[in-house]
């Protein structure tokens, strides 16, 4: 999809392909500023699709960089021949503030003139062409808000933090925030952007006194970009997508602040902003309980099994594998065709496990679900407590077709005496 898209941008455009290469940039809303984030790949279109509908916005700003090519031919390394959008192609007479300007707008500016392709043999016509390429890539320092269309700043609102502050403001007093977490993060962002560092003085709920260090961080790494910072700036990306790529991260990073960070710190503040986000992965565990419980309480007739092994402490038990099957499955299964079909997949995580599944066919020929159990791995007992739940809880009709990967696990639970299988 990226690549027919891609390809539909240098047919509008006019671009030689062999001149200049074209680079996409989604303008990305976060708290008081925008960022530019490079599309690349279906994975990244698809994020930008997800942005617009979780976001509510009418229109996700998309921009084109313009990137000469070197060619070894006797031609100025910028020039575009055949660049003829709208059977022109017009070019800045001057080089304006290019910060907010998409390419579309810049084609329809009145102060943009017309430049016939034919003056390709004249050598200084050539260089204005240039130079006029080049000036015309919108810059990456997307921090200018009041250039956007008021609309679209309406749109995402939602993203902006109080007082729309960004990390080019300064303190004022009377200025509000949300909370003392927030305060930290904008006096870290100031002293980052101004290549600074500060000291502590006094912390408390209600009073927060710091001193700036004077001199700049020649290093390239900026000791106040830290994993946690990093987490609380990039938690609106992981938000709308949580396979947001680590290299993105370098990259937003990179062209907020103008300094880089590890790979290794980039990923570990990509693993604190999902906790941050959607719970850690002891408190998720410590969440099914309740949850499974929820869903009992909501969809009556539901019915979940444990299985736990019990330690010194009668209130706490190490979890082993859980059962579980909605009432309005094991209500439906009554009309549906007398066949089940069943397997297991991995779980992905800091804990491992596997999930088994159950199937049943309706009516219609459509898939049906029956039964679902999590378990440490699939092993003969695992098995058989599975289809074991299934006998005694969801179905006891007799002449059931059974279809299976014959996994060892599943065929020895199946001939085990007194199965019921």
């Amino acid at each position: 999809m990226f690549q027919e898209i891609l390809n539909r941008v240098y047919d509008v455009v006019g671009c030689d392909r062999m001149y200049v290469e074209l680079k996409l940039f989604m303008r990305y809303p976060m708290p008081g500023k925008y960022v530019p984030i490079a599309l690349e790949d279906d994975e990244s279109l698809s994020a930008m699709w997800l942005s617009v509908t979780q976001t509510s916005a009418m229109a996700m700003e998309v921009y084109i960089e313009q990137v000469p090519k070197e060619i070894n031919v006797q031609s100025n390394v910028g020039y575009v021949p055949s660049m003829d959008f709208r059977d022109s192609m017009e070019v800045p007479t001057s080089a304006p503030n290019m910060q907010f300007e998409s390419f579309t707008s810049m084609l329809s500016d009145p102060h943009y003139e017309h430049v016939d392709s034919d003056r390709d043999e004249d050598d200084d016509a050539r260089e204005l062409v240039d130079k006029a390429i080049k000036a015309g890539v919108p810059s990456q320092d997307w921090l200018r808000v009041d250039e956007v269309d008021q609309r679209l700043i309406d749109s995402w609102m939602t993203w902006n933090v109080t007082g729309s502050l960004t990390v080019a403001s300064e303190f004022e007093i009377g200025q509000e925030f949300a909370s003392l977490q927030q305060l930290k993060n904008f006096v870290k962002a100031w002293s980052i952007s101004r290549n600074q560092m500060f000291r502590v003085l006094e912390s408390e709920p209600t009073k927060y006194v710091i001193e700036s260090i004077l001199g700049d961080i020649t290093c390239g790494d900026h000791p106040l970009i830290s994993s946690d910072f990093v987490a609380d700036l990039i938690e609106d990306f992981i938000r709308t997508d949580p396979s947001f790529k680590v290299q993105s991260i370098l990259t937003v990073v990179k062209n907020q602040y103008q300094f880089s960070i590890t790979y290794k710190r980039a990923w570990l503040a990509k693993q604190k902003a999902i906790s941050n986000i959607f719970g850690d992965w002891e408190k998720s565990y410590q969440e099914l309980p309740r949850y499974l419980q929820a869903l009992k309480e909501s969809n009556r007739g539901t019915v979940v099994y444990w299985s736990t092994i019990p330690t010194q402490d009668p209130t706490t038990h190490i979890f082993r594998r859980v059962f579980w099957a909605f009432k309005p499955s094991i209500s439906g299964f009554r009309h549906c065709r007398p066949l089940i079909t069943i397997d297991g997949t991995h779980l992905y995580g800091k804990y491992k496990g596997k999930l088994l599944i159950a199937m049943g066919t309706d009516a219609n020929f459509q898939l049906f679900p029956l039964a679902f159990a999590v378990v440490e791995e699939e092993s003969t007992e695992d098995w058989s407590w599975f289809l074991a739940c299934i006998r005694s809880s969801v179905t006891d009709r007799k002449d059931l077709c059974v279809i299976s990967d014959r996994h060892r696990g599943i065929l020895a639970a199946m001939n085990e005496p007194g199965s019921g299988w």
